[in-house]
């Protein structure tokens, strides 16, 4: 049987510690473990659906400058993948990435340095092909990234980087993007867009040569187009009161189904909000 692959929407480790706390004796709030949990349910989605390649679609810390007891956690995580064997393809999402001048910077960019067997991080457009499926992975750009002065500069320039990785990989497959950018005509309901002056709408035409996209960055799962199948996977976990009716899901590919995917329900720590009135005496 052929190995599949698993897509993972925006992790976001440290996000919502204000809705936790630290129990008595502990070290991590409680919001903080809820996300452990979700790490450790994925590594054994992995087995159960025999995965063999992982794609994360970014912002894997809410902070630029995590904890490192987060950090730690994240590397123990990719080290139990790569211990399995698992190539994981890590994607650079607005919150992992620190502007200094004309440079990003990541905390991630230690991958390069630790070197981890069969992971990698992405802060540029690449492709791969497995399966008979071509993918081309594209991380979070903005007008500053692609140093544009308009909007319409600047999806020239992403239609341009996705073009050329399209036209490196064998023809006659099927073609899958995933990445870290907002489609044109996406919902979005809390702090995924951080600076709107700079932010990139990718309109859904620039996607016509996909069967499949599978966009992070909005939090909000949601299909925008049946035909290719154009669609935000959403984040990982409920981060705020604004997503508590949302249903999270992970993306399995498998080149053996007519339909190339399925869902996965995520085990999410329900949110509920309590109102109390209080009578006038």
């Amino acid at each position: 049987m052929l190995g599949k692959i698993l897509i993972i929407g925006d992790v976001h480790l440290g996000k919502g510690a204000s809705l936790g706390k630290i129990p008595a004796g502990g070290i991590f709030n409680t919001r903080y473990l809820d996300q452990i949990n979700l790490l450790n349910w994925i590594i054994e989605q992995v087995k159960i659906n025999n995965i063999e390649t992982v794609i994360l679609t970014g912002d894997i810390f809410e902070d630029a400058k995590p904890e490192y007891s987060l950090l730690n956690v994240f590397i123990q995580f990719l080290m139990e993948l790569s211990q399995l064997g698992v190539e994981t393809h890590i994607l650079a999402g607005n919150h992992d990435l620190k502007r200094i001048g004309n440079i990003y910077h990541s905390v991630l960019d230690i991958l390069e340095v630790i070197n981890i067997e069969y992971i990698f991080f992405h802060k540029t457009v690449t492709s791969f092909y497995q399966n008979n499926i071509s993918f081309v992975l594209i991380p979070f750009f903005d007008r500053r990234f692609l140093n544009c002065s308009s909007h319409d500069e600047a999806i020239i320039k992403i239609n341009e980087k996705i073009k050329k990785e399209l036209n490196a990989l064998p023809p006659e497959t099927t073609k899958i993007a995933i990445g870290h950018l907002a489609l044109e005509g996406s919902l979005y309901v809390g702090d995924e867009i951080d600076d709107l002056s700079n932010e990139i709408f990718v309109p859904l035409e620039s996607f016509d040569d996909f069967d499949y996209v599978w966009m992070g960055h909005i939090h909000k799962p949601q299909v925008l187009k049946k035909k290719p199948y154009l669609a935000h996977i959403g984040s990982l976990d409920l981060s705020n009161f604004s997503e508590s009716e949302q249903n999270k899901i992970l993306i399995v590919i498998d080149s053996t189904l007519e339909n190339y995917f399925y869902p996965i329900s995520i085990p999410t720590r329900p949110l509920k909000s309590i109102s109390i009135d209080i009578p006038e005496f």
